[in-house]
């Protein structure tokens, strides 16, 4: 008894469908026209499968042949005959199902690890990723300018055998999270870890700096290399391993990357934040009380006040730009967030694909092209190289965020879209909303309300909360 694949073209990711479009079958000879088009169907070597009204045509013959279009037909079309029941002609709705499965990690029979483990399982990769010494970037892949529409096919890793895994890493809904069913983001889990780089292990002195602007993006390393042997300042080794840049969508001559604005706030190990101006309530001083009578030592606190026993640490949160592309560098990945202004410039129904490709693959390279590394906390700089590496496939992914727009612009709940990659897979963008009050708000004066300080100038302020 036969019955009907399920299609794989839904289970499949994005970035995976996206993958698709790209695959070829190495180790075969591709020709053209493929033998299937003159292959008379009474001669086939099958005679389990025979042409129907709609014109099907045998399954057992190969069908792609690494054209874009003729994938998608042979995903979203492939069905086999419902009314044979032979042995052979059920081969290859199983073998169908077992590819479905194989590909999609996030089956409903099979329910995702939990973030925690992802994380883990993300942090440990990274630390047997080799990172080049230096960014490799080719003469030859310097001096040509990418094709939006023909970018170069990307080096993958060498786990991309691994498809469950690579489904996990390019699932919103896995690696986001869903407030309402309770499941943390791995996003989230990854910023609590620690850097695998192997860099912030060891205290290093913070990248010197003349200006108050230095002064203030190296502040909280400060505290890493003068105590290292604290352990309040122990865990702010990570809290520096990021840096967020602007960059304009269009660059033109007079245009700068400018160093994101931040702001440092006090935090518990469990991410509480403190309140150190609210006052108890009847309940609460009550409550505390109560167990001052079971712990004389006083070692307790309630309300949100400061725990004597555990010291609070700073954590800086940078404030992406309402107006412009940010783009965050950590220690395992990068995230690019689009603000509302950026995606109606790159929503006009006017602008086809190709401009929409052109216009990000233009921005990114801009961007990267002039990441300051005077700017790149110690614990990120390990990881530069990778990030430069992208610079000759920045076509590579503008094609593929023109390419799944329609699914990226879907997460716009009218603060933005925020687009997140790891190291391990540096080209599968997940798309993610930009949620309300994700951000504090920094108090700007009126001259740097409209804009940040350039990376490169001596002057200027980055709003630092000290």
């Amino acid at each position: 008894m036969s019955r009907t694949p399920k299609r794989t073209h839904s289970k499949l990711t994005p970035f995976e469908r996206f993958m698709q479009l790209g695959r070829r079958n190495t180790d075969e000879t591709v020709t053209f026209p493929p033998p299937h088009w003159t292959q008379q169907v009474d001669g086939g070597p099958s005679t389990t499968v025979t042409p129907t009204a709609e014109g099907n045509i045998t399954t057992d013959v190969p069908v792609r042949s690494g054209s874009p279009e003729t994938i998608l037909i042979d995903r979203e079309d492939l069905a086999p005959t419902p009314t044979s029941t032979e042995p052979g002609s059920t081969a290859a709705p199983e073998t169908s199902e077992s590819e479905a499965a194989e590909l999609d990690g996030h089956a409903d029979s099979e329910p995702a690890p939990e973030p925690s483990y992802l994380a883990r399982k993300i942090q440990t990769l990274l630390a047997t990723l080799p990172i080049p010494s230096q960014p490799q970037t080719p003469a030859a892949e310097a001096a040509s300018e990418p094709d939006p529409a023909h970018p170069p096919k990307p080096p993958l890793p060498s786990w991309i055998a691994d498809s469950r895994l690579v489904s996990y890493l390019t699932s919103p809904q896995v690696m986001n999270g869903s407030a309402a069913k309770g499941r943390p983001s791995v996003w989230d889990m990854l910023d609590r870890l620690k850097s695998t780089t192997g860099v912030s292990k060891s205290p290093s002195p913070p990248a010197p700096h003349a200006d108050e602007k230095g002064k203030a993006l190296t502040k909280p390393a400060e505290g890493t290399a003068s105590a290292p042997h604290d352990r309040r300042r122990a865990g702010d080794d990570d809290d520096s391993a990021s840096v967020m840049l602007y960059a304009p969508l269009v660059p033109d001559d007079s245009s700068e990357v400018e160093i994101a604005r931040s702001e440092v706030i006090s935090m518990f190990s469990d991410q509480t934040t403190i309140h150190e101006h609210e006052q108890e309530t009847k309940e609460e001083v009550i409550l505390r009380e109560r167990l001052a009578t079971m712990w004389p030592s006083g070692g307790l606190g309630i309300g949100g006040h400061k725990l004597p026993a555990e010291q609070p640490r700073e954590k800086r949160i940078w404030v992406p730009s309402k107006d412009k592309i940010s783009f965050e560098i950590l220690w395992w990945g990068y995230r690019i967030y689009l603000p509302p202004p950026v995606l109606g410039v790159l929503d006009n129904k006017r602008i086809e694909n190709t401009k929409r490709a052109a216009l990000l693959t233009t921005a990114l390279k801009w961007l990267l092209d002039h990441i300051p590394m005077a700017a790149v906390p110690m614990q990120v700089r390990p990881v530069m190289p990778l990030l430069r590496r992208i610079i000759p496939y920045t076509g590579y992914l503008g094609v593929f965020m023109a390419w799944s727009w329609d699914a990226i612009r879907a997460f716009d709940k009218g603060n933005g879209v925020i687009l997140t990659a790891t190291w391990l897979l540096t080209f599968a963008l997940v798309p993610g909303t930009w949620e309300d009050n994700m951000f504090p708000e920094v108090v700007s004066s009126a001259s740097s309300s409209t804009s940040g300080p350039p990376a490169g100038a001596a002057s200027g302020s980055t709003n630092q909360k000290s």
